[in-house]
């Protein structure tokens, strides 16, 4: 299968909840492993599994599962296979067939495993074996029980035993194939675990073993709360629902319909609330199979793709549902935290040439003072002063200038407004910034600069850039990893122009729109904080 070079059509990184569904495809797949945490063993939640959609030479489509880069286990014809780098850590997970160390060369050339080719032992053995056409197994050698070999048993065993020629077993996988040296892998070489033994014991334990539920895997998986149990319920009944609702009431639905088709119409947009992943299901796909065996619609699957062919509108469910919005499950989901109000204002410090101005209210040079404060200090000053006064009243009209306005002039002999007096008083003063969220308030010198979103292009493709965002103490790590979820694009922080602005957040496509309704939103920054432009290619 593996012997030719296979095109690989997509890849994508498993999320939990596929992990989780992977997770019980292995336990079901290897019911003679003893140890029920050998999952664990092999994946941990650092660990990335990726799975590849992998069309063979052939044209047959394989699933493989990759850890770390690493192959451990392909999925052909809704069964999950081992690779020999899986069997060389658990050489009992299958059944086995062992061969002279000649013909093992010949397994990888492409060549099936025939009777004669089988160990005297292994041959004798077949007297008391109980497996079916099919059954999985790999293939050692009698020097050394390593895997070299991963296939399917090309007969039962009492068809096997009454032959002397023909075919024992069907090789699907070997080493040093294609599959061993995928992503340009260098390929392991083969471990030395021991000279290969007789195996009655797996040979009359794989039946009742195959006959039996694993009870004891199933004991071990994570228990639910009951509040996630009952959202899973609820996710199940209203894709159900769904379903049911498209079923009766919308007219003319074309059929033969993609089942991707069916999900972005009939789901995601009719019900947004609606997510499968949330579901017991995990994926579409595997609602529909179940709505398939109750005989609600039916599938057909062309290469890899499901299609759905037809819907019983005569079905129980479909004649006995009634639409009710009252009745419509309710999913509880869980309340998010208002975010933390965001503000700014400027504020000024006091330097010595305007000390003479807060003197009286106490202060002294490098007291952060704000705008309102200033102009209290001014307005007291020409009071006591007796600056401008008409009758009872300030004048701000003109003022005379005295004593400490006159110090602030170039020029004597100056009438001045209110508003160029009190500029002048403000540019002999340091100019700050406060910053509060929440409960908390920083006091710096210096200018704060508004958040820069821009569009750029980068190797001809459009990005966005996003700048002075750390100023505001916002993560760029944690704001880049919500884009990624909020807008399944990517996202990475390069280093920014200059050290005082901090680093810069780089995103693929115009995400503009997004980002001002994230920050806003969810930090609290106020829209006078945030400015936008977009580059024309």
């Amino acid at each position: 299968m593996f012997l030719k070079p296979f095109k690989m059509r997509s890849t994508h990184q498993l999320n939990k909840t596929e992990r989780r569904e992977l997770k019980k495809f292995c336990i079901k797949s290897f019911p003679l492993i003893s140890d029920c945490n050998f999952y664990e063993d092999w994946i941990t939640r650092k660990d990335r599994v990726t799975i590849c959609k992998l069309l063979t030479y052939g044209g047959e489509f394989v699933n493989a599962y990759l850890v770390n880069q690493v192959p451990l286990f392909f999925e052909y014809d809704e069964q999950l296979f081992p690779t020999v780098y899986f069997l060389w850590r658990h050489p009992d997970a299958l059944l086995y067939f062992t061969t002279h160390s000649q013909v093992v060369r010949k397994l990888q050339n492409g060549a099936d495993l025939m009777l004669p080719g089988l160990c005297p032992e292994i041959y004798s053995s077949l007297s008391i074996a109980t497996f079916e056409r099919g059954t999985k197994l790999f293939v050692n050698t009698s020097n050394n029980k390593a895997a070299v070999a991963v296939g399917v048993t090309a007969d039962s065993a009492s068809v096997l035993r009454s032959c002397k020629v023909g075919k024992c077993a069907i090789i699907y996988h070997s080493f040093d194939d294609f599959l061993c040296k995928i992503n340009n892998m260098p390929t392991s070489p083969i471990p030395q675990l021991g000279p290969s033994q007789l195996p009655i014991p797996s040979l009359q334990m794989l039946q009742p073993v195959l006959e039996e539920p694993n009870t004891q895997s199933t004991s071990n998986e994570t228990p639910t709360s009951p509040n996630e149990e009952a959202n899973i319920k609820a996710m199940d009944d209203l894709l159900l629902r769904c379903l049911l609702v498209a079923m009766k009431f919308t007219k003319d639905i074309k059929i033969p319909m993609l089942v991707s088709t069916f999900c972005n119409t009939y789901i995601k947009e009719a019900c947004p609330a609606a997510d499968i992943k949330k579901s017991s299901y995990g994926r579409i796909t595997a609602f529909l199979q179940k709505c398939a065996k109750d005989e609600l619609i039916s599938l057909s699957k062309k290469g890899h793709i499901y299609v759905i062919t037809e819907f019983n509108y005569d079905h129980q469910l479909v004649k006995e549902f009634e639409y009710n919005s009252e009745q419509e499950p309710k999913i509880s989901v869980p309340t998010q935290e208002k975010p933390k109000s965001m503000t700014v204002r400027d504020v000024y410090f006091i330097t010595q040439p305007v000390l003479p101005l807060f003197q009286k209210m106490g202060m002294r040079p490098g007291t952060a003072v704000s705008v309102p404060q200033i102009d209290e200090a001014i307005k007291d000053y020409l009071k006591t002063h007796n600056l401008a006064l008409q009758g009872n009243q300030l004048d701000f009209s003109a003022i005379d200038i005295t004593d400490f306005i006159k110090s602030l002039l170039p020029k004597e002999g100056i009438i001045l407004t209110y508003l160029d007096l009190k500029k002048r008083i403000l540019d002999r003063m340091t100019k700050g910034h406060t910053l509060k969220i929440g409960d908390v308030e920083t006091t710096k010198k210096g200018e704060l600069e508004p958040i820069k979103i821009t569009t750029a292009f980068r190797s001809n493709k459009c990005v966005t850039l996003v700048n002075n965002a750390e100023q505001y103490t916002i993560n760029l790590l944690t704001l880049a990893k919500e884009c990624q979820i909020g807008k399944a694009t990517g996202a990475k922080v390069n280093p920014g122009v200059r050290p005082s602005i901090g680093n810069e957040l780089q995103l693929q496509g115009n995400q503009i729109t997004f980002l001002k309704n994230l920050l806003t939103s969810k930090y609290g920054v106020p829209e006078n904080c945030i400015v936008s432009s977009q580059k024309k290619k």
